[in-house]
């Protein structure tokens, strides 16, 4: 799936907590005026986001074209009234995965590569608090399916993993089917990703795959039923 635009529309849950803003991969100046362009409902007359009971945060991950732009991105958060900023160190880099490109384009200084899963640190901007309530509905979830006679069972059926969409604009089950490595390439080439995401959704080729996981090497990784405990499938 190929993204036209970037969304502007605000999602809130019944508590008023903020489901989704903005999502952007990296920082350069002509993104950042695109954005603020794109989200000016969001935006008052002197250019802050407006008030609500949303708590919003930026949320970055740490690249090799944007590490030089951290300290701004934080500044421009606070600058800009939201509530949180959040800085992502990732492993996913030629430096812990040598099957990764050996010259990585994305490989940020080692300062901002994580070792195991990932490294997240976050700032409060603001005197709000984030009360999160998805963890009581992927317990519901978690609890609620059949895991009889499974060799995998999709962590992206009860939601904590699923709908991702790369910084190419591709979108994918879930962000391990959209890990960089060479099993990952083609495996979804039924679908035809240059259409708008809905019609991406709708497409019957996806029985394709969610009546065979065991086909795609992730999902077998990840999600195999040895692996199915609560933490696991609330917290991955």
């Amino acid at each position: 799936m190929k993204t036209d635009k970037i969304s502007n529309e605000a999602q809130l849950d019944a508590s008023g907590n903020l489901i989704h803003l903005l999502g952007l991969e990296g920082l350069s100046s002509q993104h950042i005026n695109q954005i603020l362009d794109t989200a000016d409902s969001l935006l008052d007359e002197k250019g802050n986001l407006k008030k609500s009971k949303a708590f919003k945060t930026w949320a970055a991950i740490a690249f090799k074209f944007n590490e030089d732009r951290i300290t701004h991105m934080e500044d421009l958060a606070k600058q800009l009234g939201f509530d949180n900023f959040q800085l992502t160190l990732s492993t996913k880099f030629n430096k812990n995965y040598p099957s990764y490109p050996i010259n990585d384009p994305l490989q940020p200084s080692d300062r901002y590569v994580a070792t195991g899963r990932f490294t997240r640190t976050t700032k409060s901007l603001s005197d709000k608090k984030w009360i999160d309530n998805c963890l009581d509905i992927f317990t519901k979830k978690f609890y609620s399916i059949n895991k009889a006679e499974k060799s995998i069972i999709p962590l992206c059926m009860i939601g904590n993993k699923g709908l991702y969409i790369n910084a190419k604009g591709e979108f994918k089950p879930c962000c391990w089917t959209g890990l960089r490595y060479q099993h990952n390439k083609n495996i979804f080439d039924y679908i035809n990703f240059n259409d708008q995401l809905t019609n991406v959704l709708d497409d019957p080729a996806w029985t394709t795959l969610f009546n065979d996981f065991g086909a795609v090497r992730e999902c077998g990784e990840k999600c195999s039923a040895k692996k199915w405990n609560l933490d696991h499938a609330t917290s991955w």
